[in-house]
C-alpha cells in the first residue's frame, strides 16, 4: 500500500464488509439458538462494531500483501483466522452471546465465525482481484511515450 489514506480506504473497506457479514450471519445464529424475538442491547452493536475495527486494521496489510509467498500467505491467513476466533470467542463468552452448557449452540458459534470468516475471505479476494483487474486495463489504456 503506498499511503495511509490507501490504507484506510481499505480498512474500511473491509470493516464495511465484516460488519455486515457478522450482524448478517450472526442475525441467523441468534434467530436460531436464541429465538427471533431476542432483544439486544448496545453491548452487542458496540462489540460487533469494535471487533469489525479491530480485525480490519490488522487484516487490511495482510489481505493486501503483493509480495507474499504462498508458504507466507497461508501462515498468515491462518494466524489471522486464529486470532479472529480468539477475539470472537472470547468476546462471546464475555458477553454471553452463548453457554457452553448448550454443545449445540457452542458448534453453531464456532460454525458461523468460520463461515463469516471464508465468506469474507472470498469476498475480499474477489474485490481484490477486480481491482487489479481495472489497475491493469487503466495501465493499458494509457498512452505509451
Amino acid at each position: 500500500m503506498n499511503s495511509v489514506r490507501e490504507y484506510f480506504s481499505r480498512a474500511f473497506n473491509m470493516f464495511t464488509w465484516i460488519s455486515t457479514m457478522i450482524f448478517f450471519f450472526s442475525g441467523i445464529f441468534i434467530a436460531l439458538f436464541w429465538g427471533p424475538h431476542t432483544k439486544l442491547g448496545l453491548d452487542y452493536i458496540f462489540a460487533v462494531l469494535s471487533m469489525s475495527s479491530l480485525f480490519a486494521l490488522v487484516g487490511t496489510p495482510l489481505f493486501n500483501m503483493e509480495k507474499a509467498g504462498k508458504k507466507k500467505m497461508a501462515i498468515l491467513q491462518t494466524s489471522y483466522f486464529l486470532f479472529v476466533n480468539a477475539v470472537v470467542v472470547a468476546t462471546g463468552f464475555f458477553l454471553k452471546w452463548f453457554t457452553m452448557e448448550n454443545k449445540a449452540m457452542v458448534a453453531g458459534f464456532e460454525v458461523t465465525i468460520i463461515f463469516v470468516y471464508a465468506v469474507l475471505t472470498i469476498i475480499l479476494h474477489i474485490n481484490g482481484r477486480m481491482t487489479a483487474n481495472k489497475m491493469n486495463q487503466r495501465l493499458k489504456n494509457l498512452p505509451e511515450e
